[in-house]
């Protein structure tokens, strides 16, 4: 008896675990478990060989972009980014200062000399638990903030 109701237990874990698990392996489940975390992601659209999504992140507007996919499905891994449009033409020797201190995400001048942040999210064909998700959008959202008041520190915003 005590065999099986372990036995039993296992399972049930182990099945809750497995609907816990946030696939790339199509657009529809990866924004299900954005939904899941709270968040409202735009539908994806495919924008040249990336399916594309939003989802506003405190106050933020984030894409998030499904990568290394075959024929649009089965995706590798997926990419944040979110643009800091107030600031242009950010000086060279801070965006270096600034990625070493960020540990997931990375700081890109953009060909307008926009600035973004990005960053990958491995996903592999297996999926990631969903608490791997939030603890990655929970470093994102740190990650947003702290370029943010950095900028504005530095005084490298140009409002619009």
């Amino acid at each position: 008896m005590h065999k099986t109701l372990v036995t039993m237990a296992v399972a049930l874990l182990s099945s809750a675990a497995m609907a816990q698990t946030v696939s790339a392996k199509d657009p529809a489940s990866f924004s299900q478990a954005l939904v899941e975390l709270g968040y409202k992601p735009t539908p994806f659209t495919l924008e040249g060989n990336i399916q594309i999504a939003t989802a506003v992140i405190d106050d933020w507007n984030t894409a998030f972009g499904l990568g290394g996919c075959e024929a649009r499905k089965n995706c590798k891994y997926v990419i944040v980014a979110s643009g800091f449009s107030d600031i242009r033409y950010p000086p060279l020797s801070w965006v270096n200062e600034t990625n070493d201190t960020l540990d997931l995400a990375k700081l890109v001048v953009n060909k307008d000399k926009s600035l973004s942040l990005r960053m990958a999210v491995p996903i592999g064909p297996d999926g990631i638990p969903l608490s791997t998700l939030r603890f990655v959008l929970e470093q994102w959202r740190a990650s947003v903030a702290r370029v943010a008041q950095s900028a504005i520190d530095r005084k490298l915003t140009n409002p619009q």
